[in-house]
Parts: C-alpha cells; structure tokens; sequence
C-alpha cells in the first residue's frame, strides 16, 4: 500500500513539472499552447486526486470519504471550467460559475469533517491546544 501512496506523490509532483511547463510554453511560445497544457495538468492533477481520495475511502482512513467527495465537486466544477475554455462545451450561467459552485461544495465538505468528533486521544500523547504541537 505504501507504494501506491509514493506512486500518487511522485504523480503530483509530475503535474508540479507540467504547470510550469505550461508557464514557460505560454511566456515563450504562445497562450494557446501553454492554455492546452495547463488544462491536461489540471486534469492529471483531478484524476490523482480522486485516486488518491477512493484511496483513503477505500481504506477507511478519517475522513477519507469526505476527502473524495470534496475532492470529486471541486475538481468537477475545475474540470468544466477547463472545458469550457477549451470550447468543449458551452458557455452559460452554469458553466462559467462550475468552478465557485464547486469550490464552495468543497469547502462546505470539508468544514463538516473539521466538526467531525474525533475519536479519544491516545495515551500519552496531548490533544492539539492553543500551542498547535503535539506532544509525546
């Protein structure tokens, strides 16, 4: 399992490289080429994303079901956005908002797994406080 999740890691990284490939492409070369690969970066980065969240859910992992969903919205509203950009689909109310509707989906998961209870401490070990560190 463990090079499952070093295998995401080095995955994300790689879309790391084609962001800025997409950068030096749009300085150096054009915007349309640079848009082209900035869109196949982002949707690289949503498909390891939700891998990595069907993962976690897969595995049970806290909040790895959250972490999918959140995940899912977000990226599906970016995933439209870049569509959109590329004209595979038209541009109306809906779509050119997909992205905010989305990212407030995904906020709103999120915060509902902050207020999740979570399961008691371990002995010793201290809960996070006003510090912020824990300690053993």
């Amino acid at each position: 399992m463990e090079s499952h999740s070093r295998a995401i890691d080095r995955a994300i990284l790689g879309t790391g490289v084609l962001f800025a490939t997409a950068l030096g492409l749009t300085l150096a070369v054009s915007y349309r080429w640079g848009a082209y690969v900035i869109n196949g970066a982002a949707f690289s980065f949503a498909l390891l994303a939700v891998a990595g969240g069907t993962r976690s859910a897969w595995l049970r992992q806290p909040g790895g079901g959250y972490f999918l969903l959140a995940w899912t919205l977000l990226l599906a509203g970016t995933g439209l956005l870049a569509a959109l950009n590329v004209g595979l689909v038209p541009s109306n109310a809906f779509t050119r908002n997909a992205f905010l509707f989305g990212s407030g989906f995904e906020m709103l998961l999120l915060f509902l797994r902050a207020r999740e209870p979570r399961g008691p401490v371990a002995p010793g070990t201290r809960a996070l406080g006003r510090g912020g560190a824990r300690s053993q």
